[in-house]
């Protein structure tokens, strides 16, 4: 599902609006929606990590701190070469 598809990703983006002339209503309806789209997207261990937020903006950024960072990137490329010398008998698996 696309967030940016559905014309939700402001709330991603940018911070919660005034309460004035009915926007904040629509906001928030919106923020609800993506947060669910957000709780229904990750592993049933990681839910109850991002169930307090009020906001999915804060729901993104947290998940986005925790799980995109210069160590899952290094992991990755361990992953990478471990499989790449994963050898059966005299035989590269690879």
């Amino acid at each position: 599902m696309s967030v940016a598809g559905h014309r939700k990703k402001y709330i991603l983006e940018e911070d919660e609006l005034i309460e004035k002339k009915g926007t904040y209503a629509a906001w928030d309806e919106d923020n609800y929606i993506v947060m669910s789209w957000i709780m229904n997207s990750v592993e049933s261990h990681v839910a109850p990590t991002i169930a307090y937020y009020t906001k999915a903006k804060d729901m993104w950024s947290f998940l986005r701190k925790t799980y995109s960072h210069a160590t899952n990137v290094i992991k990755i490329l361990q992953l990478e070469e471990e499989l790449c010398n994963i050898r059966q008998g005299d035989q590269d698996l690879s």
